[in-house]
């Protein structure tokens, strides 16, 4: 019987559901879960698990020697769970950051850090692989566990942002929404939709501009079949954006993970994605459009095909049905409270 505590880091992310949804489903399962922060580091007991997400703000920072001292007090501070007989775990949700300035450094401090947990999360076999390549992983070391679906995560307002953009009821919408990030490749979206050049389509880029696009937005073509809502899009208004649109474009570049991805398909809508490793063991063809990242055309020529076929977007009941039982929080509670109790 596990009697340990799960202590969450964090329990609840502002920007993220997936923490709130995957420790609601580890505490169904009878376990307890707690938010780990500074102010009860001495609360933790021996045999209790501190379960990591996101470690890049422990070490990270613009000055190399600072970096160094930064990674020195987390390993420090690691090896004291460890003396305590703390177990440590981590979810790998990206395999470096989106943003650094040092790769090699930062391979280094992941490595370490990889070799102070006592298990290891990945969301994909393919992100698995990729783990073991990179930090020389023993796969025994690594739990493959799908990230859960957003079916009811998301508060439905009802508001119609079709008005509220001014976008005419027979138009094929196309969304983009997320951090407007170099790697989410919103350039090319933009490039391929102009070229499509169709009177009956309309795209919506939805999402706060990062520092690394700031420029590059400024040069966004301006049409009037072209939207752009650059800001923080929040929690209460994601779904019923998302629930406009007929097709939602992701054309990501050097992915592990999409929770935009998952949401859409969550909220039955059709994704439009590069055919990456994750997304064809998430995605079947039945929820999504896939094309191929390496040809120049391929993205235009998803958004070409799709702006034929406005009444072929639905996603059917019995894939919709599949797609949920896959990404099902009870199994992932119960393959989680497994887990927990073996290491």
């Amino acid at each position: 019987m596990f009697n340990a505590t799960v202590w969450m880091n964090p329990k609840v992310n502002k920007d993220n559901k997936y923490n709130e949804l995957l420790s609601n489903a580890i505490e169904r399962e009878g376990i307890r879960v707690k938010d780990f922060s500074k102010n009860n580091i001495w609360k933790i007991k021996s045999k209790d698990i501190v379960h990591f997400h996101w470690i890049a703000g422990y070490y990270q920072s613009n000055n190399r020697i600072s970096m160094l001292i930064r990674s020195l007090k987390l390993l420090l501070f690691l090896n004291l769970l460890r003396l305590r007989g703390i177990k440590i775990v981590w979810t790998v949700h990206n395999v470096y950051p989106h943003e650094y300035k040092w790769k090699n450094i930062e391979k280094i401090i992941r490595k370490m850090f990889i070799q102070k947990c006592n298990k290891l999360f990945v969301a994909s076999v393919s992100i698995k692989q990729t783990v073991i390549d990179e930090f020389k992983v023993n796969p025994s070391k690594i739990e493959v566990i799908l990230h859960g679906h957003y079916k009811n995560a998301y508060p439905i307002q009802n508001v119609d942002y079709r008005r509220k953009y001014s976008i005419p009821s027979d138009k094929i919408v196309f969304l983009f929404v997320g951090a407007i990030r170099e790697y989410k490749n919103v350039s090319q979206l933009l490039e391929a939709f102009t070229k499509l050049d169709r009177p009956n389509v309309h795209l919506i880029i939805a999402g706060k501009v990062f520092d690394d696009m700031r420029l590059i937005a400024e040069t966004f073509p301006k049409r009037n079949d072209i939207t752009y809502d650059l800001r923080f899009i929040p929690d209460n208004e994601l779904a019923d954006l998302i629930n406009i649109s007929e097709y939602i474009v992701l054309p990501y570049k050097n992915i592990t993970t999409s929770g935009t991805a998952i949401l859409s398909v969550s909220l039955r809508k059709k994704i439009i994605v590069p055919d990456t490793s994750f997304m064809k063991e998430y995605f079947s063809s039945d929820v999504s459009i896939m094309y191929d990242e390496d040809n120049l055309e391929g993205l235009f020529n998803a958004l070409k095909k799709c702006s034929l076929q406005k009444s072929e977007n639905a996603i059917s009941e019995k894939a919709y049905i599949s797609f949920l039982q896959k990404l099902d929080w009870k199994v992932i509670g119960k393959r989680m409270k497994k887990i927990y109790s073996e290491i």
